[in-house]
């Protein structure tokens, strides 16, 4: 190191200004950046323990719900009536699937078609 030869370049003083106003202004973008990235990951530590809470709880309320159902006592339906509840859900889930497909006009008629055949 000592056999090399440093090599100066003269710079006028508004050169060399503006090259330490642009180091500086380097700088502090990098310093933007790091705490940018620093609250980033608090606020990302913050959603993991929220997440982790909110399965806790949810895994609690599971529990609490089994446990619920298991102290109730059990409903026996007759076949007529589970037959009907099953029907039910068919036909709101067709319901369904018809709202979107077509259009609100087309949506009236079609209840009113219903309101119909129920009188």
């Amino acid at each position: 190191m000592k056999n090399q030869n440093a090599v100066h370049i003269r710079l006028s003083s508004n050169e060399a200004t503006n090259l330490k106003r642009d180091m500086l202004s380097g700088q502090m973008s990098s310093i933007r950046i790091s705490r940018t990235i620093q609250n980033f990951n608090e606020l990302r530590q913050r959603e993991l323990e929220i997440k982790r809470n909110l399965q806790k709880g949810m895994r609690e309320l599971r529990l609490d719900m089994k446990k619920v159902e298991e102290l109730l006592p059990k409903v026996n339906l007759p076949k007529i009536l589970q037959k009907e509840d099953e029907e039910e859900g068919v036909e709101r889930k067709i319901i369904k699937e018809i709202s979107m497909d077509t259009s609100l006009e087309e949506q009236l008629q079609e209840i009113q078609n219903r309101l119909n055949s129920l009188e």
